[in-house]
Parts: structure tokens; sequence; C-alpha cells
């Protein structure tokens, strides 16, 4: 079933009610009258204890204010209601979106340093780290732009290779040296296990397309899921996550943890070149700080 895309409030809310989709989002992320994290939640899904209600025109206002479309599908494949439903940019939405109220397209990083300014945070340093992770992030982009425009079977493979490796790297890079110091920051915290939680997701995408082989008709369909996880995951970092790490830290640390990224980055690559995605598992020191660190 093909997926759309939609900004429009009486869609979304009709598309979520009738699946029993309530407005939700991803608790302790809210702070003071800020919306925190949004997501529809479902009657029996599985990561409900990570979710709070919250009203239709709470979420329409944060959906607005961040720049989102929703990515949905009516119906599966054998012919059921299908609950499908990923929150995006508006960049990364299809050119036969619906649009918001100003009819205009903004990227990710826009957003975030709109958000910055708002807040009164300084602009990000070229060499930070939020820099170094934007940096992943835009190229993964435009590797994904050239597998969708790739011809030949070999030619999409090798783009679909890389791009998994280069996910891989990104993520092991944020794992071992960027979440645990942001996890630290107890007001970052659920943010960064929501990050972790994503990671999990396109790991197991990755996981999925590494036991391929070249010429796999099912390649397409994985990599446009993959592409949705990653925009997804990208849009929630770049919106929610760093402005508050901005608030949170000051320039010269961000400069000194982007210089550590970028030595864990180039650690990472020495490490098993040939290891799949498939065999990494989010680090226990990230997913669960130490006892000793959590005070518990």
């Amino acid at each position: 079933m093909a997926s759309k895309t939609t900004t429009d409030h009486v869609t979304i809310q009709r598309w979520a009610e009738e699946r029993g989709g309530k407005p939700a989002t991803v608790r302790d992320t809210a702070r003071g009258d800020e919306v925190g994290i949004l997501r529809i939640d479902f009657p029996g899904y599985s990561g409900e204890d990570r979710l709070q209600p919250i009203s239709w025109d709470d979420f329409f206002r944060k959906f607005d204010e961040s720049g989102l479309a929703l990515l949905y599908e009516d119906g599966s494949r054998d012919g059921d209601r299908s609950r499908f439903n990923k929150l995006i940019g508006r960049d990364g939405a299809g050119s036969g979106d619906q649009r918001g109220r100003s009819g205009t397209r903004t990227s990710a990083s826009e957003r975030s340093r709109a958000s910055g300014a708002r807040s009164g945070t300084e602009q990000p340093s070229s060499n930070d780290a939020l820099a170094v992770i934007e940096k992943d992030h835009r190229m993964v982009e435009q590797l994904m732009e050239r597998f969708k425009s790739a011809r030949g079977e070999s030619q999409q493979w090798q783009l679909a290779r890389r791009i998994c490796t280069e996910l891989t790297l990104h993520a092991e890079m944020e794992e071992r040296s960027f979440y645990p110091q942001m996890r630290k920051v107890k007001a970052l915290e659920p943010l960064v296990k929501e990050g972790l939680h994503e990671h999990q997701e396109v790991k197991r995408i990755i996981s999925r397309i590494e036991r391929m082989q070249a010429g796999d008709q099912r390649l397409s369909e994985l990599m446009h899921e993959l592409e949705r996880d990653v925009q997804h995951h990208v849009n929630e970092e770049e919106t929610e996550l760093f402005p508050k790490v901005r608030q949170a830290c000051d320039p010269p640390q961000l400069k000194e943890l982007g210089k550590t990224l970028r030595h864990t980055k180039a650690e990472v690559k020495k490490e098993s070149p040939g290891q799949p995605a498939s065999e990494r598992r989010v680090r226990e020191d990230v997913r669960e700080p130490e006892q000793s660190r959590s005070g518990r």
C-alpha cells in the first residue's frame, strides 16, 4: 500500500481516531508549557508506557510549530486497516503533500537554528559536536537521493551498502561519545532514551538489508522504509534534542565534544570494518545509566 503525506489537521485526526489512535507525547520530554515529542498512541502499542496523552489542540500546535508532516498508510497489503505512521519534517514530504498554513518547507537544520534563535541560545560552530552530527545527517540524505536516482541493480546495491555503513558508523559514534555525555544532563535523558529507541528501529532495517543479495526485489522497499525512519529520527534529534543541548552546554564544551566525536568515528572505522550492523547492539552503558551515576 502506497504511503501518503499530509499536514491537514482534519485528515490526521480522522485517520488516527478511525484506528483508535489518540494524540500523545513521549513521557518526560515536555518542559513547562512546552509539549514534548509527539506520537499517535494506539491501544496495545508495545511502547505505551513511554507515552502520555495530550489534547489534539496541543498536538497540532506543536505539529505546526515544528514544521511536521504525517507520513501514513490507509491499508496494509493484506487489506487490513494500517496503523503505519511517522512524523517527519515537511522538507521530507513528497511533492504531493498537503501544505501547512504557510505553504513553505523548512529543513530540520533550519528549524533547529530557528528554535535556537527563539530560545536565545548561541548558534552552532562549524566544528562543534552538533555540527559534526548534522554533517553526517546531510551526507546520508544525499546518498539516499543518489540511491533513488541510481540506474541498475549493481549501483543501487553499492549505494545501499554505503548508506548502511554510514548509518552504522554514525550510530556507534553517537552511542559511544555523544549520548553518554548528554545523559548526564537530567533534562536530556528522556530525549536520549527516545533517540536510542529510534536507533534500534533503524538497525533492525539495516540488518535485513545486509542479509540480502544484489538484485533482491525487496531492496527498494526496505530502503524506502529505512529512509522514512531516518528522516523521523533526524527531525526529532535536530528540532527537539539539539536546541536543549545548546541550552545545557556551553560552546567550548560542544567544541571539545566535536573533537571527541570525530576521533570516535575514526576509531570505529578501524574496528571490525567488515562487521555487519546486525551484530551491533545499543551499548549497555548508554541504554541504562550505571547505578552510581543515576543514584538508584
